[in-house]
């Protein structure tokens, strides 16, 4: 007897043999215990991805409904996130030829960033070399993934829109505010993760722009999470962005932990579009020093710490 159940952690590892790296929402199909098959909505970074999986010997047996019942399952997924107004860029990654773990490596090796071996095109790419990666500039949108792709032909379309994004005013905008494009694109990749409303962008990259300018913190919850994925024990708990940070979180060692030092991270926490990116260089005209989430997804902004403490203790008890 086969039947969908809502997707867990516990089924996802149970099936693939290992946590899913991502955070994800979806169905499993299970004959009794055992888990055939798994379909639904994966985040990576800003980037929502369908996959779908299943058990080869599942599709050998009649009736093949159960094949239409998994990419339907798939689709519903995908129509409320699009009510939702949530950006979506799905591809079904499975059976693609190209392994996730080569992948990874391949987007972690220096050769990209170093100008002996990058391609033409690539020179935003020249003061990455003090990071070993390639994140944040793998631009999120939708690619068309062939069989012959293998992992740096996929990074090299990904880092090509990223250059096509790049606007001509972002460089000497950055100049001009005494920031390289790496530091834009590390700060923008913080606001990636803490915008939920556009409209907030431009004043989150100012209220952070001002903190660096007086050697603030810049006390950013994403840093947190980022740094804390290092840990695979929080992640198998928790996922990839721990929604709910502790006060030990906030402490934790790491040079991306921006509650515990100064300045910006040693690099990009996840690929912004060009939204975060221009905020950056182009931020509201605004003298907030302090933001706190109200729970809707908007954000309460103050210019001083006392009107900050009020916001905090207003919208924490609402939540």
């Amino acid at each position: 007897m086969l039947r969908f159940v809502p997707l867990t952690p516990e089924l996802a590892e149970r099936y693939y043999g290992e946590p899913l790296p991502w955070p994800a929402r979806g169905q499993a199909l299970m004959r009794g215990d055992q888990v055939v098959a798994v379909v639904g909505i994966c985040e990576y970074q800003s980037i929502d991805m369908l996959f779908a999986r299943a058990d080869p010997d599942l599709w050998r047996k009649p009736p093949p409904i159960w094949f239409k019942r998994v990419i339907i399952s798939g689709m519903r997924l995908i129509a409320r996130m699009r009510n939702q107004n949530k950006p979506l860029y799905a591809h079904a990654v499975a059976e693609q030829g190209i392994s996730r773990d080569e992948f990874l490596a391949e987007a972690g090796a220096r050769n990209f960033a170093l100008s002996a071996a990058r391609p033409d095109g690539f020179e935003f790419l020249q003061d990455t070399g003090r990071n070993a990666s390639l994140e944040g500039y793998l631009y999120p949108a939708k690619y068309s993934i062939r069989k012959n792709d293998t992992p740096r032909s996929v990074l090299e379309k990904m880092l090509k829109a990223f250059g096509d994004n790049l606007t001509p005013d972002i460089q000497p905008s950055a100049d001009a505010a005494g920031l390289s494009v790496y530091d834009v694109v590390t700060l923008a990749s913080i606001i990636e993760r803490e915008a939920v409303v556009p409209e907030e962008r431009p004043i989150i990259a100012q209220v952070f722009l001002s903190r660096l300018r007086q050697r603030m913190s810049l006390d950013a919850d994403p840093t947190v999470q980022y740094a804390i994925a290092e840990d695979p024990d929080s992640v198998r708990r928790y996922g990839y962005w721990k929604q709910e940070l502790t006060r030990a979180d906030l402490e934790y060692d790491s040079p991306y932990n921006t509650y515990a030092n100064r300045g910006l991270p040693p690099g990009p926490i996840c690929s912004p579009r060009l939204e975060s990116l221009e905020a950056v260089v182009h931020p509201a005209a605004t003298n907030y020093l302090y933001f706190v989430a109200k729970g809707d997804g908007s954000h309460a902004f103050a210019a001083t710490l006392d009107e900050h403490l009020e916001n905090v203790e207003k919208y924490r008890q609402d939540q």
